[in-house]
């Protein structure tokens, strides 16, 4: 049955063996010539064959040791620039370069800063039995504003709220007095109308809890990018800072921070949000792995063995790309489909990381069943893997290069982002299909050898496995042997 260990009795092995090799000559002897010519050649065509030269070398010991010590140690480099990289979620990244709408909001941020179009908008809430306009709440949003001005590119130019404008203080007693002046005064007064303007466009209606009596807006305009890697760091800071400050005051009872994006309210935290879910995913998918191709062949190395390769696969991409887009590595090909942006789309390296997952499993998939046909055939597992890279060598290429070339198509598009998922996809399916299948995964299953399949049930001995790679050698310069 399926399973079951072969006879071991050598009686019924030898009779076995006359059988078959009298009905395989028997078919020889009745085959047309050129059926006949396939039928005992055979295994001298699959072992003078490309691929399984290639594969008989690199599980040769020592080779199979430094194969894997040379792939683990080129791809090595490429580990902290994949781990460490700006992530960004600029709007420029997702428009057409070369389209004027671009252009113009290019023009528009470097007149006028990008704050004009994004800026950050903070909300103080009094505590609860102060009031808005109390000499406790001003005096702690003006210290407020000092300590943002404080921060990295930040300037009390860029803030404007109701107790300060352009880095003048506004008095408390000139709020209050402007804020309830008539109409006959105000025409009268230029000061006191710009300070009623900016009463009635920083102080929004009490919260419906009637908690407090208003609530004071305040506007950061950046002359950064609130959405590239530098607006995030800024964004940080400032939230941490707007924490400490409504902790340890006594006047204000909360600070809201939003805006600094155009994707609206709330956009970095869910930027924030999204890059930090990321290692879960990550986890989770590579969990979903081991567990399916640990059931499939039931085997406890070759999940393990697949976690390693596709990381290596993982660190060459997320590596490359990074070193790409945000170091400039391919600035002087002047092609603009691999030219330095501020930063990666804070979505492609999540996207990138399941689909050059799933490639990588597939591709082997297409190997592994090939080894484990051949390995229950009888054959050893070194064997079983050089056949195997016979049979797939070539489709696993063709496959790998048409999705490198399909992918290759996004390096041509005029928005950043698609060029940057483009790299990530092309150079991991090239890294695993040239690099990783051919070389390393040989390397491996040779290194683990028959262990490979533990603890799985096997269909025959390791002897009888033995026995057999051996005879296909001997058949090399024998082929009757080979019947």
């Amino acid at each position: 049955g399926v399973g079951q260990p072969r006879p071991r009795d050598a009686a019924v092995g030898e009779r076995r063996h006359v059988t078959d090799a009298q009905h395989a000559k028997e078919e020889s002897a009745t085959a047309p010539p050129m059926v006949r010519r396939r039928m005992t050649s055979s295994d001298e065509e699959v072992s003078a064959s490309g691929w399984y030269l290639l594969t008989r070398l690199v599980t040769r010991w020592p080779i199979n040791i430094l194969v894997t010590l040379a792939v683990v140690l080129f791809t090595l480099p490429f580990l902290q620039p994949a781990t460490d990289f700006p992530v960004s979620g600029s709007i420029s990244l997702a428009l057409d370069r070369f389209h004027p709408t671009t252009k113009a909001l290019q023009q528009l941020n470097h007149d006028f800063g990008f704050g004009v179009l994004t800026p950050f908008d903070i909300y103080v809430v009094p505590a609860n039995g102060t009031a808005l306009l109390s000499f406790e709440f001003f005096s702690e949003t003006q210290s407020l504003v000092k300590k943002l001005s404080e921060l990295p590119s930040t300037s009390c130019t860029d803030i404007t709220g109701i107790s300060i404008a352009k880095c003048q203080e506004l008095p408390l007693n000139l709020v209050t007095f402007c804020a309830s002046a008539g109409p006959a005064l105000l025409a009268n007064t230029a000061i006191c109308t710009g300070v009623r303007y900016i009463y009635e466009s920083f102080v929004l209606p009490p919260p419906p809890d009637g908690r407090a009596d208003g609530v004071a807006k305040f506007i950061v305009q950046p002359q950064f990018d609130p959405n590239a890697p530098e607006g995030f760091d800024w964004y940080k800071r400032a939230r941490t800072l707007l924490e400490h400050h409504a902790r340890d005051s006594s006047a204000i009872a909360e600070i809201y921070i939003s805006g600094g994006s155009m994707g609206g309210p709330g956009a970095n935290d869910s930027i924030e949000h999204s890059l930090a879910t990321f290692p879960a995913t990550m986890v989770t998918t590579v969990v979903a792995m081991l567990i399916f191709v640990g059931v499939v062949f039931q085997s406890l190395l070759i999940p393990l063995r697949a976690v390693l390769t596709i990381s290596l696969s993982i660190t060459f991409s997320f590596g490359l790309t990074s070193l790409v887009y945000t170091r400039g590595a391919l600035d002087w090909l002047g092609f603009w489909g691999l030219s330095r942006e501020d930063g990666i789309m804070y979505v492609n390296p999540e996207l990138a990381f399941v689909i050059v997952c799933g490639l990588a499993v597939d591709y082997d998939m297409f190997l592994l069943v090939r080894v484990r046909e051949f390995w229950h055939q009888g054959y050893g597992t070194r064997e079983a893997v050089c056949r195997a890279v016979h049979k797939t060598g070539n489709a696993i290429n063709f496959a790998g290069a048409i999705m490198a070339i399909a992918f290759g198509g996004l390096f041509f598009s005029t928005t950043a982002t698609l060029n940057q998922f483009a790299c990530y996809l092309v150079a991991g399916t090239v890294y695993d299909t040239f690099v990783i299948r051919p070389f390393m995964v040989p390397a491996l299953f040779s290194l683990t050898g028959e262990a490979t399949w533990w603890p799985g049930v096997w269909t025959s001995s390791s002897g009888e496995r033995l026995a057999i790679t051996e005879r296909i050698q001997r058949g090399r310069s024998n082929p009757q042997l080979l019947l």
